[in-house]
């Protein structure tokens, strides 16, 4: 099977071919993961406790 068998294939099924942008953040699931961590209340203490933690050491 070539590389873009699978467009044949759609082609003969009468399917239509949506065209995506390569890596596009919303088809990335680790993408969203991401934004709900950064909006996460935790993260954010984490975030504001960073320097007291770093002059702690």
């Amino acid at each position: 099977m070539d590389q873009f068998a699978y467009v044949k294939i759609l082609a003969k099924e009468d399917l239509p071919l949506k065209r995506l942008p390569a890596r596009s953040p919303d088809l990335n699931p680790i993408e969203n993961l991401w934004g709900d961590i950064k909006k996460s209340e935790r993260c954010h203490k984490l975030v504001d406790a960073m320097p007291h933690r770093f002059l702690s050491l």
